[in-house]
């Protein structure tokens, strides 16, 4: 099977993360997020640490999930 990885924030920093193959990638919406039984269903839930200054508090979904496609593509 895929190993199945969501954003959250109660989770493992997006840095720390290595995708493993063959992984699927689930991105929720920015009002809510992903519903409790598709969460349950994650191999693992990831979340890009944002700077402690609070510059920004959140991320937009399609910023955020270019930002995670982008760190994905560059491990090999």
């Amino acid at each position: 099977g895929y190993n199945r990885n969501a954003p959250s924030s109660n989770s493992l920093p997006l840095h720390d993360c290595q995708l493993t193959k063959p992984s699927i990638i689930v991105i929720g919406n920015e009002g809510e997020g992903l519903r409790q039984p598709i969460m349950k269903r994650c191999s693992r839930t990831i979340h890009i640490p944002l700077v402690k200054r609070k510059i920004v508090d959140s991320l937009n979904v399609s910023v955020a999930t270019g930002i995670i496609l982008h760190h994905f593509s560059n491990q090999s």
